[in-house]
């Protein structure tokens, strides 16, 4: 079962790619000109201001984050660079789960625990598909 274990490191490679990407700033919508904030803080918010979605121009704090309903909206109008990251990030994770549980059930013949790990993969990918499907 050599594909099983090549699959689920191709998709660890998918999981390093969207870490790239995210942290690069790939497909990060254009915000406008920073702020100056503290002094010798390096940072672009005001003084005092805390680590959370900044109000005026909506962008996450976190660097390639957003909510379902949102992602729906880019997939559905074809932004594809905006989500490419999450796509990868979520292709990776579920691959490197649903590989990883078929190498542990057919490689390493752990029946029972590869029958459990495999219903993982499949219950968040039910959940996503759910998600998307009601955002």
């Amino acid at each position: 079962m050599v594909p099983a274990l090549t699959l689920a490191a191709l998709s660890a490679l998918a999981i390093l790619a969207a870490w790239t990407l995210m942290l690069s700033g790939f497909g990060r919508s254009e915000s406008p000109a920073p702020r100056t904030g503290a002094a010798g803080t390096g940072e672009s918010r005001p003084a005092g201001a805390a680590r959370q979605d900044d109000a005026a121009t909506g962008e996450p704090a976190a660097p390639g984050a957003m909510d379902m309903a949102e992602f729906k909206r880019l997939v559905q109008a074809g932004e594809w660079r905006r989500v490419l990251p999450s796509l990868l990030l979520i292709g990776g994770m579920l691959g490197v789960m649903f590989f990883g549980a078929i190498a542990l059930l057919f490689v390493l013949e752990q029946k029972v625990t590869g029958v459990l790990m495999l219903l993982v993969p499949i219950g968040a990918a039910a959940k996503l598909a759910w998600d998307f499907r009601n955002a």
